[in-house]
């Protein structure tokens, strides 16, 4: 089993507020980018992010009263102090990190996959990329998230009055899914900590049971 603990900036968390898959994509491609910078330097007790691959591959970053957590769409190597993140064969390094950032940043769902590709395109000449094959891992890295699934899941604690429902906005709870046409809420008797929460979510252990 990998697992990271970090205390990462919130600037380099790009968003905590999911309403698409995009807010997503970026939050993966930034948890890439930033944590092999700071990981020799983050020595503290403290941490805001923990990603586990083990029969899953799941990222939890915790903020304010939430934890949200996400399937990772990317694999790590860690050895002799330094980390390193992978699609498949290509490394994720600041320059493949920074062109993801950019495409999506730009990023139209409406557009055909001939405009996304264009699109593309132009942002790698931008950066310079003249190799075949470079063009082609980092498409294939693109296509990839995109498609991928992100089994987005966040754990609330919410107090406040106007919002504060028992039977239909309890104030312990799980939020299933990050668009409004399939989220759902599951309420909870209790508060969870992080490590309670990666527990429920950890498919080597036990199965959790929901009273009905």
């Amino acid at each position: 089993m990998k697992k990271i603990s970090i205390n990462l900036p919130l600037e380099y968390l790009s968003t905590c507020s999911f309403r698409n898959k995009i807010d997503i994509i970026r939050l993966s491609i930034n948890y890439a980018k930033y944590v092999p910078i700071i990981f020799n330097k983050d020595k503290g007790k403290e941490y805001n992010t923990i990603l586990l691959i083990d029969r899953m591959k799941r990222l939890f970053v915790k903020y304010g009263d939430s934890i949200h957590s996400i399937h990772y769409p990317f694999n790590l190597i860690c050895e002799n102090e330094q980390i390193l993140f992978y699609y498949q064969n290509s490394e994720l390094d600041a320059k493949t990190t920074s062109i993801m950032l950019e495409f999506f940043n730009g990023f139209d769902e409406l557009e055909s996959m001939e405009d996304m590709y264009e699109n593309f395109l132009r942002v790698i000449d931008e950066y310079g990329i003249k190799d075949n094959i470079k063009e082609n891992s980092l498409w294939k890295i693109i296509c990839h998230l995109l498609i991928f699934e992100p089994g987005y899941l966040r754990y609330d604690e919410d107090f406040s009055e106007e919002r504060m429902d028992m039977r239909k906005h309890p104030p312990y709870h799980f939020d299933i899914n990050y668009c409004n046409a399939t989220t759902f809420k599951l309420g909870i008797e209790r508060k969870l900590s992080i490590e309670e929460y990666i527990d429920i979510l950890d498919n080597s252990k036990e199965c959790k049971f929901v009273k009905i």
